[in-house]
């Protein structure tokens, strides 16, 4: 795990970026380990990370709990207006998950928790895509 993660950080990225993809990364491994392997701490993680110009796709699976029925997907409300010694504990760290990330997608698969996503490269330029037109152009006949 913790070559996967200097490999990543490795690639050349700004302040920013190393940022982002460390946040990404502790809140989701952090949630595996507090909540899948919470019975059993010797639980396995397998983490892909492929890095692109874009951004990176990331593949995490583990064999532990699944997640609870709609979450990562599912925003958790919470109230804000209360006095900070008050405000609930979890729940935040799914919100930048989903504030961080592109293509958030989890399913239960073969007993194992399937996690993947994308983190965009803000400083990226993202291609421009041409309109695409629907239909048949006849062609003239001389």
């Amino acid at each position: 795990m913790r070559q996967v993660l200097e490999q990543v950080l490795a690639v050349a990225l700004s302040e920013d970026e190393k940022s982002v993809v460390e946040i990404v990364l502790a809140e989701v491994l952090n949630n595996i380990v507090e909540h899948a392997y919470q019975e059993d701490p010797s639980g396995r993680i397998e983490l892909s990370v492929e890095p692109s110009e874009m951004g990176f796709r990331v593949l995490v699976q583990d064999d532990g709990r699944p997640l609870p029925k709609g979450l990562p997907s599912k925003p958790v409300e919470h109230d804000l207006s209360c006095d900070s010694s008050d405000l609930p504990e979890g729940g935040f760290g799914w919100l930048l998950v989903r504030e961080l990330t592109e293509e958030l997608h989890y399913e239960r698969r073969d007993g194992r928790n399937v996690l993947s996503f994308w983190i965009p490269n803000p400083e990226a330029k993202k291609p421009e895509i041409a309109p695409v037109r629907h239909g048949v152009q006849k062609q003239r006949e001389n």
